[in-house]
């Protein structure tokens, strides 16, 4: 099992699969949630965070590309920006999932962000029209 994992989003699906992959070995999960940076929601969610020992962060950056795994589950329609600025921190040979529910066609634009980068990209969401 791969050791380090991000989760872009921890909202609902985003804890669920945190406690899947704790459950299933993973030994370093780390996430990502613009709402952390909300004085006013922090808390909840580092409570949350804690009790499944996931390190949270509420921006994107540097601690990104130590991980090997990032998984995206983020509203559709702030997919492509949360891939793109992933991209930009996530290390050449790492795998992007994208879990959203998006159509095709945005599909192919957040794959596109990745293939210069020489980042995997697995499309495993839901897909819409």
């Amino acid at each position: 099992m791969t050791k380090s994992i991000a989760i872009l989003g921890f909202g609902a699906g985003g804890r669920y699969l945190a406690a899947a992959l704790r459950t299933a070995g993973c030994e370093e999960i780390s996430a990502y949630d613009p709402m952390a940076a909300d004085p006013a929601k922090k808390p909840g969610l580092d409570s949350e965070a804690q009790k499944q020992g996931v390190s949270l962060y509420g921006h994107l950056g540097e601690w990104l590309g130590a991980t090997a795994v990032v998984f995206s589950l983020v509203p559709g329609n702030v997919a492509l920006s949360a891939a793109t600025e992933a991209a930009a921190h996530m290390t050449p040979g790492s795998i992007f999932v994208d879990l959203n529910s998006i159509t095709g066609e945005m599909m192919a634009e957040v794959a596109a962000v990745f293939d210069r980068r020489d980042i995997a990209v697995v499309a495993g969401c839901v897909r819409g029209n």
